[in-house]
């Protein structure tokens, strides 16, 4: 990890950095000089020279006015000194609660708080150039299984869930990852399990669950025997909850969860020690990571979509800034909470007709593939003998989920490719 002064604040930072004290400067005279006097100086104060009408100083910090496009609103990002930039960049990508996410959604987590000029290309070359990230992840073009289009209409009304693993034990003698996902929001749990019995599985969901968020209307879950048994259909039961399930040889019918479980085991990949013996230490980190990321779906997090706001990760403390909120009265704080959720979902139930029709082009898309009607090359449509290589690529026993394989006598990890252990129609 970078060394970092925690005595210095990002005031300290900005003040120090020749070219930010000058922004400074100019900010206070409220005018930039001729362009001419900037002309030979270097690539980011004659970015921030360019940019001058969006920037900001506040609390004695230069801060650049961001608009979010897509939800049509202006966020203040604190100004980056180039000496700095290595840090936010380890604290968004590597450290245990970033989850090693990628390009995109590392960008996004930045934007949300910080800039500098060339962010968007020191992120891209800052993850192209993660050893942990090349060695997780497969170098082959990704197939998309067809995904179920699911509705829901209120946060934790339709529940997913599914079991991970046989994994290698760990110290605390784990063995499995319990998964419930939400559909709306898509806000995810993870839990290690020692067993996959019925009530280990029953007892999490009931008091680590239904306890803290209330009781889900449907809970689909593939047919293993724990979600079959006795006790999980009585429990629904006395509940009140329909139960589904998906149809054998079918659990892409499932396909939230089940894309899930692929970036929570390459999200794992990243930081599991040789042993392999750790890797339950990790999944509240990781979680956090991915609860704190953008949905490709809803276009929001699972924490905003949640609770109304994001959550306060490390990042957010790297540096002492300057309180956007001060003294705000529970009742009036209670009522902007209100607004703000009434905003993500209503920007959720813009979006999904969208999102469902281009899942739906997919999935068609994807079929086609696989029936030889057109190759994978989209722009360049031609008729193709479907390779059985081609197709089942990424099939592998499904006891194997997270990338085990026999050597030298025991199970150990190899790349974390999720393995779908059924074929894809």
């Amino acid at each position: 990890m970078p060394d970092h002064d925690t005595d210095w604040t990002l005031t300290d930072k900005q003040s120090n950095d020749p070219d930010l004290k000058l922004v400074k400067q100019w900010l206070t005279d409220g005018q930039r000089p001729q362009y001419n006097e900037v002309s030979g100086k270097g690539f980011f104060i004659r970015s921030l020279w360019s940019q001058f009408n969006s920037l900001e100083l506040q609390d004695d910090l230069v801060f650049r006015h961001f608009y979010d496009n897509e939800r049509k609103v202006v966020k203040l990002q604190a100004v980056i000194p180039l000496s700095e930039r290595k840090q936010v960049l380890h604290f968004c990508h590597d450290a245990k609660y970033a989850g090693h996410l990628g390009m995109r959604k590392t960008l996004e987590k930045i934007r949300q708080s910080y800039y500098w000029p060339g962010l968007q290309a020191d992120v891209r070359a800052y993850v192209a150039g993660c050893d942990k990230c090349a060695m997780r992840k497969t170098p082959t073009k990704k197939k998309r299984a067809p995904m179920a289009i699911v509705e829901t209409s209120s946060p934790m009304e339709r529940l997913a869930t599914d079991i991970l693993g046989e994994l290698p034990e760990t110290e605390n003698g784990n063995r499995y990852i319990l998964v419930v996902s939400d559909y709306y929001t898509k806000w995810t749990e993870s839990f290690p399990m020692p067993n996959m019995e019925a009530s280990t599985v029953v007892k999490i969901i009931v008091e680590e669950v239904i306890a803290r968020f209330g009781v889900p209307s449907w809970i689909h879950s593939d047919q293993g025997r724990q979600y079959e048994s006795r006790l999980f259909q009585e429990v629904c039961k006395v509940l009140d909850i329909k139960k589904t399930r998906t149809t054998p040889y079918h659990p892409q019918s499932d396909g939230m969860v089940e894309r899930f479980n692929k970036t929570l085991a390459t999200m794992l990949s990243a930081y599991v020690q040789e042993h392999q013996r750790d890797w339950d230490k990790y999944i509240p980190f990781v979680m956090m990571a991915y609860r704190a990321s953008e949905h490709d779906t809803t276009g929001q997090t699972p924490n905003r979509l949640m609770f109304g706001r994001e959550s306060t990760t490390p990042l957010d403390i790297l540096y002492e800034m300057p309180p956007s909120i001060k003294g705000i009265p529970q009742h009036k704080w209670a009522w902007e909470l209100k607004e703000r959720l009434e905003d993500a979902h209503s920007f959720v139930r813009q979006r999904m007709p969208g999102e469902m029709r281009r899942q739906k082009r997919i999935k068609l898309k994807h079929k086609q593939v696989l029936r030889g009607e057109m190759s994978e090359d989209i722009d360049n449509p031609q008729v193709t003998e479907p390779r059985e290589a081609d197709i089942f690529d990424d099939v592998i026993d499904q006891d194997d989920r997270i990338g085990i394989e026999e050597e030298s006598g025991r199970r150990e990890r190899k790349r974390p490719v999720w393995m779908a252990d059924y074929i894809l129609d």
